[in-house]
């Protein structure tokens, strides 16, 4: 079923490439396109060098599974946020609609709340089968660094369970409070 999705969406991008004015934003797009073409390159660049970084920890989204040898990586780009290479992803799509001036951009949202779910999925199983791994969802955000109350602050472990702190036990990454 994903590989399907994967294929639709593909082609999308291919149609949209080829006649690039699909559903305008903008009569005048010059400064979007220059914006959705930075959102690309940062997604793309974050994207990349995750999966270098992942090494051989990495899986495809289709077929997420823990290794017997997996190992924990909390160094580089996963030192700031626990998904990087999705979050790369949604930024390239992001990045690419708005550069094709088109508000199929707002299909990222749904897209980004299927990975979310897939980023939840394989966190449970992380943290099942890897030291340290709890450890690690509280002190590193799942996408976002300011995604917590203070981006530059560890989280104390007191604080772990209470919002807008993540927590790898919950779906949206978020826990409400008590």
């Amino acid at each position: 079923m994903l590989s399907l999705i994967k294929i639709a969406i593909l082609a999308g991008i291919v149609a949209q490439t080829l006649a690039p004015e699909i559903a305008p934003i903008s009569s005048q797009p010059q400064t979007l396109r220059a914006v959705g073409i930075a959102i690309y390159t940062l997604g793309l660049m974050m994207a990349v060098v995750a999966r270098c970084q992942l090494g051989r920890n990495w899986s495809d989204i289709e077929k997420s599974r823990v290794k017997r040898d997996h190992m924990l990586v909390a160094h580089g780009i996963y030192r700031w946020v626990r998904h990087p290479i999705y979050a790369g992803d949604l930024l390239l799509l992001l990045g690419l609609e708005l550069a094709l001036n088109s508000w199929t951009a707002l299909g990222v949202s749904p897209l980004a709340l299927y990975v979310r779910q897939k980023a939840a999925s394989e966190e449970r199983d992380l943290a099942r089968m890897l030291a340290g791994y709890d450890d690690y969802c509280r002190r590193t955000p799942a996408f976002c660094r300011s995604c917590r109350a203070n981006p530059f602050q560890p989280i104390p472990p007191k604080a772990a369970n209470y919002w807008p702190l993540q927590n790898c036990s919950n779906v949206l990454g978020l826990v409400t409070p008590r």
